[in-house]
């Protein structure tokens, strides 16, 4: 789970059920409402983080070859793709 550091938003992953990657749900906490169901992930998710700012939200795959994906905080969408080998001492554990 993660929010923003406003706690305008907060985004939950959940598990994947059969064939299905894993989903992440982020949820406007002002209005009480799902602003995004994002999907990228094949397998389930290790972590969330929110940017700094709120405007971004980085999800992390459960092992180190799996994807990190960026996500657009406003508008849902995937903002870049990258790998964790790249960077492994960047998240926390």
């Amino acid at each position: 789970m993660a929010t923003s550091p406003s706690g305008n938003w907060v985004a939950a992953a959940l598990e994947p059920e059969g064939d299905e990657g894993a989903i992440i749900l982020l949820y406007d906490t002002i209005t009480h409402q799902q602003k995004f169901r994002l999907e990228g992930h094949h397998s389930g998710v290790r972590g969330l983080w929110a940017s700094p700012d709120g405007c971004l939200l980085v999800s992390a795959g459960l092992s180190l070859d799996m994807p990190l994906v960026l996500w657009d905080a406003a508008t849902g969408e995937l903002v870049a793709v990258g790998q964790q080998a790249d960077c492994p001492t960047a998240l926390p554990q």
